[in-house]
């Protein structure tokens, strides 16, 4: 009878630790998008805008108000998008997705100037200043 129970608590013990496992490495890098400057701009619908004659009026109709705004010398203005991608909600990794960043320079009469695409790792802020 005590080897029985022994047995059961010892397989009880190898399924859940299995099970938590592959739930938080399973979680963690599913469907994980590529971090580059293609994938950026794929994630932002602005195919048609052209530096030089698109105006701030335009980005705003077809991508919404932006993240942040920035204003430089000159009238000059950025203007910041961010679409964060997460990739689990049960991980326990340092790495919990992936924001998409876009950001338009606009001239000081409201011009499309520039147009600069990045993506960057979300982090997890349970894991924040710890290494795993």
């Amino acid at each position: 009878m005590f080897l029985k129970r022994r047995l059961t608590l010892v397989l009880a013990t190898f399924w859940l630790g299995s099970f938590l496992f592959t739930l938080v490495s399973g979680c963690s890098f599913h469907n994980m998008q590529p971090r580059t400057v293609e994938a950026a701009k794929a994630k932002f619908d602005d195919g048609q805008f052209e530096v030089g004659s698109t105006t701030k009026d335009e980005v705003r109709a077809r991508l919404g108000s932006p993240s942040s705004t920035e204003k430089q010398d000159q009238g000059r203005e950025i203007w910041t998008y961010v679409k964060a991608e997460t990739v689990g909600m049960f991980t326990v990794t340092t790495d919990t997705g992936t924001n998409y960043i876009a950001q338009y320079t606009f001239d000081g009469e409201g011009v499309l100037e520039d147009a600069e695409y990045r993506a960057e790792p979300m982090g997890n802020p349970l894991t924040a200043g710890h290494q795993m």
